[in-house]
């Protein structure tokens, strides 16, 4: 990496896969090394696929999921993220135009 990044006069991509080829390093490591872009393409997918499998076990083993309350978002900050006010709003302006 640190060969490609002196060597090469273009723009450089490192792409940052856990478990993957090419040893993980920070952005400002391989910025450094010369490298103007870097990707970390798996790493929430990864994230995500590690809670599933982790939530559906515990749902499998005990029959519920409360041991993991605390570790996900509730339902009215996902409602938030989600941005279902702004949703609602416009079913209501919608439906009225219907009629």
């Amino acid at each position: 990496m640190k060969k490609i990044g002196k060597q090469i006069n273009a723009p450089l991509v490192a792409n940052m896969i856990e478990g993957g080829a090419t040893p993980l390093s920070s952005a400002e490591k391989l910025s450094k090394m010369g490298f103007n872009i870097v990707l970390y393409p798996l790493s929430v997918l990864y994230a995500n696929t590690f809670a599933t499998m982790n939530i559906l076990q515990e749902l499998k083993k005990t029959g519920n999921t409360s041991k993991y309350k605390d570790k996900v978002v509730n339902f009215d900050q996902f409602n938030d993220l989600v941005e279902l006010p702004k949703f609602r709003k416009m079913e209501k302006k919608y439906e009225k135009s219907k009629r």
